[in-house]
């Protein structure tokens, strides 16, 4: 799983969890320019994305300010800031998820060194939050005529034929979609565990190899969180609208043709960072 800690560092995010129930639209919009210094047309739409969710980013002064404004004026808000989204560690790829015990996990990770001896073990009570989310990742490769591609940057300059290229004008066009299950599993010290059902060995916890990426991580799910009665359960990514400075497009261009990789991987890293944020407030509130 991608790393979204380069992404994110420099970047802060106001984010608003609930707006007092009194506020109109109107009035939600006059506290984010009010607070978090943005004009209206931006706070419109910003507000009727609706929350929880990312309002505004910028530096960390004007976040911190922003988001103590907004929490002043009744809503439940927060600064979503490098120090406290680094400072949650990286999360370790399960590939086993192990009963050891009434109500606890013991966690099999994968590329375990042979001199770890480190035991990821879950104790009852310690799970915190259960992140539930579907990524997808798209590779688009346009093959080149690199005869006619070499004309129009005769004739009409590099960026119109770089523009024609990524549009298919030179040859092929085809597309591809990989499609990740994911679950994480947060504690309450921090930790962090990833399973991706693509590549988790469910049959510890069902016996049944046969089981699609999607009902693997679903079983975690519903498995641990039946012992974990405390824990929380997100499944709200799919609908996370993720700040676009995140989301990122990688170009390779070749004497072959072009080759464009999208994906929403790093978006559901940041967003297991941010709702850790996002449900700490809301409990402290």
């Amino acid at each position: 799983m991608p790393d979204a800690n380069a992404m994110i560092r420099g970047r802060s995010y106001l984010s608003v969890v609930q707006w007092p129930d009194e506020w109109s639209e109107d009035d939600c919009i006059g506290a984010l320019v009010h607070a978090g210094g943005g004009d209206v047309f931006i706070a419109r739409q910003a507000v009727r994305r609706g929350v929880p969710g990312v309002v505004h980013r910028g530096d960390y002064d004007e976040i911190e300010a922003g988001a103590r404004g907004v929490a002043d004026m009744g809503a439940v808000a927060f600064a979503a800031h490098p120090a406290k989204m680094d400072g949650q560690p990286s999360a370790v790829q399960a590939k086993q998820v192990l009963p050891a015990g009434p109500g606890r996990w013991e966690i099999d990770p994968w590329r375990r060194r042979r001199d770890d001896t480190t035991k990821h073990i879950i104790e009852p009570g310690e799970l915190f939050l259960i992140v539930r989310g579907t990524t997808r990742s798209t590779t688009t490769r346009v093959g080149s005529d690199t005869g006619a591609a070499a004309g129009d940057a005769m004739l009409y300059g590099t960026g119109i034929a770089a523009m024609n290229a990524a549009d298919g004008a030179y040859g092929s066009r085809s597309s591809s979609t990989e499609v990740s299950e994911l679950l994480e599993l947060q504690t309450r010290d921090g930790r962090r565990y990833l399973i991706d059902g693509r590549k988790f060995n469910e049959t510890s916890l069902h016996g049944d190899a046969s089981l699609s990426a999607r009902d693997a991580c679903d079983l975690v799910m519903r498995t641990v969180a039946a012992c974990s009665p405390r824990a929380l359960i997100d499944r709200s990514f799919n609908d996370f609208r993720c700040p676009p400075d995140i989301l990122k497009r990688h170009f390779i261009g070749t004497s072959a043709g072009t080759v464009t990789k999208t994906g929403t991987g790093p978006a559901f890293e940041f967003y297991c960072r941010w709702v850790r944020l996002m449900y700490l407030t809301m409990l402290a509130g």
